[in-house]
């Protein structure tokens, strides 16, 4: 007689697993039904569930943090920056690691670009009017001793660029006309108006550098994102001298005067679909690729433009980005020499 005992118990244990999933479909039968389609403003919420509070008021805590963003170094070292402490952002002065934050300066509009002086411990900001976006220049020489430079009538102002002495600033504005953008020259120093340096009909000026002895302006002649010109301004006569007079249509990003005094460095995409760091001298006529013909993308750094500062021993610097974005380099340009970089992903 055969012993049908471990096939029973087999057959049993099939049982019991087939009761189980059975039961665990019963119960995804009956679990909540889709969350109810809810609207709020222009938005449909569709089969999306209502938010967790308890993990909403979690998040708050870094939801309403206080950012603060660098503006510029001071001439001591120190750091400009824009933080919130009121209802706006304003400027404000750390003068070392970890030190506290002083404000500088006190608006019901919100401050959002600085330059400090080179030369003393004075700055430059713009700033609107109840955010009607026609920013004008202003400059502070102590805390509460504020100038505005500018007109202020309904005109617009920007990029602009402290003089290695300290004294006088260049910047773009539409004061003659509103479709052209000229480039003005004022002295903080004193009270006198800006002066027009460089304007033309339906033209776009920006200002982008000085010379070494600040005898000289770097200004960009912009018309498209594949075409502008670079010109070297006389400042006490405003002649312009073109960069480049092969007039060839190139795509500029920016451009600063290079330490030897004689040179520009360029970011161009003169040489084809890539922008790429260019030497360019205007009295000898060279025009040398910087950067290494890598197949990739340079940009500029945030940092007072092109380089940290102008006309020092510290390396300008640029950053290049590979096309497949998996990694960047940094770039010494007058050390000639590519050193890694954290990688990126842009």
């Amino acid at each position: 007689m055969s012993d049908h005992r471990p096939l029973i118990r087999a057959l049993g244990g099939c049982a019991v697993t087939l009761l189980a999933l059975l039961a665990a479909a019963a119960a995804l039968g009956q679990q909540a039904p889709a969350p109810p389609r809810r609207e709020r403003g222009n938005l449909l919420y569709d089969g999306i569930p209502p938010a967790d509070p308890a993990l909403g008021a979690r998040l708050e805590r870094y939801q309403q943090s206080r950012g603060a963003s660098f503006l510029d170094w001071s001439q001591d070292g120190s750091l400009l920056l824009i933080t919130r402490f009121g209802e706006t952002d304003q400027l404000h002065h750390v003068g070392s690691p970890l030190g506290t934050r002083e404000q500088l300066t006190f608006y019901p509009d919100p401050i959002e670009w600085a330059r400090a002086s080179p030369l003393g411990a004075g700055f430059v900001f713009l700033k609107d009017q109840s955010g009607d976006e026609n920013a004008q220049v202003y400059y502070q020489a102590a805390p509460g001793n504020v100038r505005r430079l500018t007109n202020g009538n309904n005109t617009i102002h920007g990029s602009a660029v402290w003089a290695h002495d300290g004294k006088r600033i260049a910047f773009y504005g539409n004061d003659r006309s509103a479709v052209d953008y000229d480039v003005y020259v004022a002295d903080v120093s004193t009270n006198t108006p800006p002066q027009l340096l460089v304007g033309g009909h339906d033209d776009t000026w920006y200002p982008l550098d000085w010379s070494i002895d600040d005898s000289k302006l770097l200004v960009w002649k912009y018309l498209s994102i594949s075409e502008s010109y670079l010109y070297i301004a006389d400042v006490a006569s405003g002649v312009l001298t073109p960069l480049d007079t092969s007039g060839k249509k190139v795509g500029i990003r920016t451009a600063r005067f290079a330490p030897d005094g004689r040179g520009v460095y360029v970011l161009t995409d003169e040489d084809g679909e890539f922008a790429q760091l260019k030497y360019k001298n205007p009295l000898t006529h060279e025009n040398r690729r910087v950067t290494p013909d890598a197949g990739w993308q340079v940009f500029r750094q945030r940092q007072r433009g092109l380089w940290r500062s102008s006309h020092t021993t510290s390396a300008p610097s640029c950053s290049m980005v590979s096309k497949s974005a998996d990694r960047a380099r940094h770039l010494g340009i007058h050390l000639h020499r590519i050193r890694p970089h954290h990688a990126l992903l842009v």
